[in-house]
């Protein structure tokens, strides 16, 4: 369970930091 929790922890993160990095390129692109 520990596992488990973890693994969808770091999914979780990844896809969270994918989105800021994809917002925050997109407000560059803009600029």
């Amino acid at each position: 369970m520990k596992g488990s929790f973890d693994l969808g922890t770091a999914t979780f993160m990844v896809l969270l930091i994918t989105l800021v990095i994809t917002i925050v390129d997109k407000m560059n692109a803009k600029k």
